[in-house]
């Protein structure tokens, strides 16, 4: 048979792919979907970090200054100044009470009854339940989530000495303006009234005795509780504003 017959009815062979051209076309397509995840996933942090600057921002902080206002000492033959280092100690309470009394339970909602005990002395602690309590101090108020601030202006203290000049008992005039944001708005609250401080056994000073009213006012602040029956000694109110 002549060669070209032969030639001629040989089956063409199918030529091997272009493996490079389809390696590189995948590669394209890869490159497509990972820029798309990336593009994806920027927009997403873009979008969070906007949401977030666009929430309200609040810091915890607490702003008070307490200062002695006029002084006076009744004694019978009594002739020198109120001793500072008491007025010191007697404003180092009222910070205390600040605290402890009013910031605390902002906070959290509840006053801690040991640490009552850097400002009240046990006759005071033991006049802490029922009205009185919720006179004197800030509880079961929508928490604190953002600045309270506390002002008052200089605080009066009048002293009784016995009749070795010793100071025994201060009675301090106290006007606490506080505000408080909480996550439902404002809360204001006035503590007017007096305190009564005396020294303890060791010599520290407490409050043991007080005339207070409290105003409370704000969004999610509950309505006072009337007791059915006042005492008539007993002096402190309580009232909440709309």
């Amino acid at each position: 048979m002549p060669p070209s017959t032969t030639l001629g009815q040989r089956p063409a062979q199918s030529q091997p792919a272009d493996r490079s051209g389809g390696t590189r076309w995948g590669l394209v397509a890869a490159l497509a979907v990972l820029g798309v995840v990336v593009v994806a996933a920027a927009a997403f942090f873009v979008l969070k970090s906007s949401n977030e600057k666009s929430a309200p921002e609040f810091k915890a902080s607490t702003a008070v200054d307490l200062k002695p206002g006029a002084t006076k000492v009744d004694a019978v033959g009594f002739s020198n100044d109120f001793p500072v280092d008491v007025q010191n100690q007697v404003l180092a309470t009222l910070g205390a009470y600040v605290d402890n009394g009013i910031v605390a339970p902002l906070r959290k909602g509840k006053a801690n009854d040991a640490s009552l005990a850097t400002a009240f002395d046990p006759a005071g602690i033991a006049r802490l339940v029922g009205a009185e309590r919720a006179t004197v101090l800030d509880e079961n108020l929508p928490k604190a989530v953002g600045r309270i601030t506390v002002k008052t202006p200089p605080v009066p203290l009048s002293a009784l000495a016995d009749g070795d000049g010793k100071i025994v008992l201060v009675a301090t005039d106290v006007q606490f303006s506080v505000k408080a944001r909480s996550a439902k708005g404002v809360l204001e609250i006035s503590h007017t009234g007096s305190f009564v401080l005396a020294p303890d056994a060791s010599g520290a000073w407490r409050i043991t005795g007080w005339t207070l009213s409290t105003d409370r006012g704000g969004p999610g602040v509950p309505p006072a509780s009337t007791p059915a029956s006042t005492p008539a000694s007993d002096p402190t109110t309580t009232t909440v504003k709309p």
